[in-house]
């Protein structure tokens, strides 16, 4: 049987195609770790074989395992993953003891074992966002009145646009642990006045016995200030990981921090070119920092592509190392880890044109060429149905994705906008079931498809983030990068994401002169129109199926997905029927 120093021999024999980098994450059990995992990794895999390795080779039992991921739909994946494992390897049902949860879960159930430490009473209730908008409009008067002059004076005029600004106020002052006393001495006249609101925002929640997930966490934060509570509530853990690292704000890498620091084996993976939740209040400076705040830290590269075309993957990858990641301070952490993706198996793959430019004179002949090409792929039988393509926008406002709906709808291509209700994609055939998914580079995040179409490639909205400039003066933490490079950043991982989507082909499409950002990646593909006949019939030699995540073998068993409720105060953690979707939720 193969054998490799910290891999227990089971998980070798049940996954014998892991690669170099898997494994090394895999065996690398004590002290802090940095995954740093590229699209299409197996990272979420591979952290669930670390979990069952520790398991497997004695280190810790299962509740003494913690998992944390960004949102509930991760989180079961996650759990699904580290189940089948642990069946796979014969570990028993006291597996099911190891916690997989979110970190807004794993914070509600922190407030649910010590309310009164942050001054709630036990059986406090969690608020939806309805029922938070609710509350705040119910008691408008004592929570924005005294202050309703300053904020109408920032355009906000009707009480629904009062409540809805400020929380996006109310959840960055969370995010980042910002003291609500220091905004309210400030000499801008609206922070003071939002920082008077939030304080009596907190104090209409505790004296509604309420919380909201903006809450969980910096009420967690603020309890784990103490040091007997921290002790007491990270005394049962032993090892620590989360993923999607990338996607943390300041607050939960505190809490992260503070829970692992009795026994310091902190495991992280992540991808600084995947993070995209900057608007709401995730730091790229959580995971490109983490090596310097822990000097011991091993740091793994999972740089192996199972998901893509190598041409794909090529071509994404060029495009990224493309920009100018240089830090001009030799002492400040890099804006980017080097690196570089690679795909699984180079040789495993037809010859056809796998990265394609749609270059349109004008949208309506876009949307032609678009239409055609699609029609192509399924009366040759590349694709089964349209649900095997996607097209990925910055929006799908109608104003975006209109124009496109509309192409479809004229070639008669069934389209469904998500999310639902979102520009007009919800009317007519377009309810069809083998319709083309038309969704958002966000929504994207974590899925797939045979086909990815990336639009809109001529138009270029920054990315921009007002709330985060306005309370940036109070931060805590330093900005991981200079504001002048933000958005071209944030610009570039949004689109790479984008993508990295893609496993057999991916389309790049525009009406108009694309942005010069593009031009590396934009130049080097091969133009629709101008496909030889050749390559057009090799093209449609081809049969896109969707991959399977990751190097799983097909022996190993599968369960139930696992749903993940945090349903009044407690997280509770079920058996769903097999096939039935994850809970939703926000991170």
């Amino acid at each position: 049987m193969k054998t490799l120093a910290g891999v227990a021999p089971v998980i070798l024999s049940l996954y014998p195609q892991l690669d170099a980098g898997q494994l090394e994450l895999i065996g690398s059990l004590d002290g802090p770790t940095l995954g740093v995992a590229g699209p299409g990794a197996g990272k979420t895999l591979t952290l669930a074989l670390r979990a069952a390795n520790i398991l497997l080779l004695r280190s810790a039992g299962p509740s003494e395992l913690l998992l944390c991921t960004y949102n509930a739909d991760a989180a079961g994946e996650l759990r699904q993953r580290f189940d089948a494992v642990a069946a796979a390897a014969d570990y028993g049902v006291s597996a099911g003891r190891a916690r997989v949860c979110t970190i807004h879960s794993l914070c509600g159930r922190l407030l649910a074992e010590h309310p009164e430490r942050v001054g709630l009473r036990r059986g406090f209730h969690l608020l939806d966002n309805d029922q938070q908008l609710n509350l705040l409009l119910q008691r408008f008067d004592d929570v924005f009145g005294p202050d309703l002059r300053e904020l109408e004076g920032r355009g906000w005029r009707r009480p629904p646009a009062v409540v809805k600004n400020a929380l996006k106020y109310f959840e960055r002052i969370c995010d980042e642990a910002i003291n609500p006393r220091d905004l309210t001495r400030s000499r801008s006249a609206f922070i003071a006045a939002v920082g008077c609101c939030y304080r009596r925002y907190e104090r209409l929640l505790l004296d509604e016995n309420a919380a909201d997930f903006a809450h969980l966490q910096a009420w967690a934060d603020l309890m784990l200030d103490d040091d007997d509570v921290a002790g007491e509530i990270s005394g049962g853990v032993r090892y620590l990981m989360c993923d999607e690292y990338q996607d943390t704000s300041h607050v939960q890498e505190r809490i992260l921090r503070r829970l692992s620091e009795a026994h310091g084996n902190l495991c992280v993976v992540g991808d600084e070119d995947q993070s995209l939740y900057r608007f709401r209040g995730a730091t790229v400076g959580n995971i490109l920092g983490f090596a310097r705040r822990f000097h011991d830290c091993r740091m793994v590269e999972l740089t192996v592509n199972y998901r893509s075309h190598p041409d794909i993957v090529k071509a994404y990858d060029r495009w990224m190392g493309s920009a100018d990641w240089s830090n001009p301070d030799p002492a400040g952490a890099p804006f980017r880890h080097a690196k570089t993706i690679v795909p699984h198996d180079p040789r495993g793959y037809d010859d056809y044109p796998a990265v394609i430019v749609i270059d349109g004179q004008g949208p309506d002949d876009e949307g032609e060429q678009l239409g055609a090409l699609l029609r192509l792929l399924k009366s040759r039988r590349v694709i089964a149905g349209y649900d095997r393509a996607a097209l990925l926008l910055h929006s799908v406002q109608d104003e975006v994705a209109g124009p496109y709906l509309d192409a479809l709808d004229d070639a008669g291509i069934p389209a469904r906008c998500v999310p639902a209700g979102a520009g007009r994609g919800e009317r007519g055939r377009r309810r069809a079931r083998e319709a083309v998914t038309v969704t958002t580079i966000h929504q994207s995040k974590g899925r797939q498809w045979p086909v990815v179409i990336v639009g809109s490639l001529d138009f270029h909205q920054p990315n921009v983030d007002p709330v985060g400039r306005s309370l940036a003066p109070y931060f805590l933490r330093s900005d991981a990068e200079p504001a002048r490079r933000i958005a071209a950043f944030d610009h570039m991982r949004q689109h790479y994401v984008a993508f990295s989507r893609a496993e057999r082909l991916l389309v790049l499409t525009a009406g108009g002169p694309v942005h010069q950002r593009f031009a590396d990646i934009w130049d080097g593909a091969r133009r629709w129109r101008e496909l030889c006949p050749g390559d057009i019939e090799a093209l449609a030699r081809q049969r896109f199926e969707p991959r399977a995540k990751g190097p799983m073998r097909e022996a190993a068993p599968t369960v139930g997905r696992v749903t993940l409720r945090l349903t009044g105060v407690g997280v509770h953690l079920g058996q769903a029927p097999p096939g039935g979707p994850p809970a939703g939720g926000r991170a």
